[in-house]
């Protein structure tokens, strides 16, 4: 009985240590979205490209399948 309970202990204290990485891993592509819109904000010729990226790409017709 008592090894289930650590195997048990041990598969938890695994899924506590994946939700916290997946939360940790959350918050650095925050921070790296917002970096780069302000490297991006800083440098008007970087604006300027992300405008016309974002004009050609937006346009483009859903190509997906839905998945």
């Amino acid at each position: 009985m008592a090894a289930m309970h650590r195997t048990t202990a041990a598969r938890l204290d695994l899924q506590a240590a994946i939700v916290s990485a997946g939360a940790a891993l959350s918050t650095l592509a925050q921070a790296m979205a917002e970096g780069d819109a302000a490297d991006i904000a800083a440098h008007p010729d970087l604006a300027y490209l992300d405008l016309q990226m974002r004009g050609f790409y937006d346009d483009m017709p859903d190509t997906s399948d839905g998945r």
